[in-house]
């Protein structure tokens, strides 16, 4: 390369690259915009957003009110992480940052992760601490599930095994938030990737529509021998489940399928079908409770019949699951 197409290239890149997908999210994304475009950063940005197929006027508000957005509409929602990747296919900056359309900037995020990645350069991937409105600060560190994971929540039921700091191993319980620690995965809501490494590993999965594409990417980025790394030094406001919140059937498959997808890319198809058929004995009492009280008297608790629901529709899954392990189709 000439020196004159050297600096051309040098002058069409930048720092950092945000990288925004909505769904439905118009006035929530249209906040995100508002917090990133509202600082002096210190440092050179672009915003990249893909609308995936929102029907509420969102790419309208878009090109209406930030201008500067590379905006990509598309027809119909391509899932998470393909439609992330179109926008990483046009990204020109030295980090990559995929961040959830639900989530808010401060003035120091972007700066004090960049400076801390340029400080740490065998580190792929960068997570944040993230806060909800009332200031409680989420999980954003993992570790990638296993089989014993599936075997336990046969028996005990998710929300009892979130509260124990025993059982709760996927959550790190216990580690202190307020040091750097190197983990297994980093939440998809705030993913600071280094270019390099983005190109050696490759994009995101695309077999996952959505949940679980972060860890199957962590999981590839560790495997390549780069870090994945949580630092408290960023901070976002982290509104949650949005988008999966308009559509929690559907989601709760998409869940379980991503789980089955991710066992089987990280330790097996075999491991994968034993994940099945646990998760099918776990739902199926649920569902044949489900089709007896439907045909008798609904539960009064919403919560309840919404949780034997999606039993049923997950025992749909697992059933195709024994016969022909569609779980990336």
């Amino acid at each position: 390369m000439n020196s004159q197409a050297s600096q051309a290239a040098e002058s069409s890149t930048c720092d950092v690259s945000i990288i925004i997908v909505t769904f439905h999210t118009r006035d929530i994304t249209c906040a995100c915009l508002q917090s990133i475009y509202g600082y002096p950063h210190e440092c050179e940005y672009e915003v990249i957003v893909i609308d995936n197929g929102s029907n509420d006027g969102s790419s309208e508000m878009i090109a209406r009110q930030f201008s500067k957005v590379q905006l990509i509409v598309n027809r119909d929602n391509k899932g998470f992480a393909a439609a992330n990747n179109q926008g990483m296919k046009i990204a020109r900056g030295r980090y990559l940052l995929l961040l959830n359309s639900d989530t808010e900037v401060n003035a120091e995020t972007l700066k004090s992760t960049l400076d801390f990645a340029d400080h740490n350069p065998d580190i792929a991937v960068i997570g944040c601490r993230a806060f909800d409105k009332a200031g409680t600060q989420q999980s954003t560190l993992f570790r990638g599930i296993r089989l014993q994971d599936v075997a336990l929540n046969v028996l005990i039921p998710n929300n009892l095994i979130r509260r124990s700091n025993i059982l709760a191993r996927r959550r790190y319980p216990g580690i202190n938030l307020d040091l750097v620690q190197q983990v297994e995965v980093v939440a998809g809501c705030f993913m600071f990737v280094r270019r390099q490494a983005w190109e050696q590993v490759g994009p995101m999965y695309e077999g996952f529509f959505m949940y679980g594409e972060e860890a199957d990417w962590c999981f590839r980025f560790r495997r390549a021998g780069w870090r994945v790394s949580y630092f408290p030094g960023a901070r976002i406001l982290h509104h949650g489940n949005v988008s999966s919140a308009k559509c929690p059937d559907e989601m709760s498959v998409e869940m379980a399928k991503s789980q089955l997808l991710l066992l089987q890319r990280t330790q097996g198809r075999v491991v994968a079908c034993i994940a099945n058929v646990l998760m099918l004995l776990r739902d199926l009492p649920r569902a044949i409770f489900w089709r007896i009280v439907s045909r008798m008297s609904k539960p009064r608790s919403i919560q309840l019949r919404q949780a034997l629901r999606r039993s049923s529709e997950r025992c749909s899954l697992h059933a195709r699951g024994l016969l022909r392990t569609d779980w990336g189709a």
